[in-house]
């Protein structure tokens, strides 16, 4: 089975404040440091930054919130 990924440009984003409420709503509590970390260290992608607003992939910060799958 082959999903494929849509292109940067069609998949929607969000900033660092968004990000940490999405995760807020769904019981993962973390600083925007934190958040700013991930980026940096390459476990959240950036989509684009745009006059010192960086703008993060939308389905890679809900994906952190997903339980792992045991068959995986």
């Amino acid at each position: 089975m082959t999903t494929s990924i849509p292109a940067p440009e069609d998949r929607p984003g969000v900033t660092y404040a968004q990000a940490r409420a999405i995760l807020a709503d769904r019981g993962i509590i973390r600083s925007l440091k934190t958040i700013k970390r991930w980026a940096y260290a390459g476990i959240l992608s950036v989509k684009r930054v745009t006059h010192g607003t960086v703008i993060l992939f939308r389905d890679e910060v809900e994906a952190l919130t997903e339980k792992d799958d045991p068959w995986d």
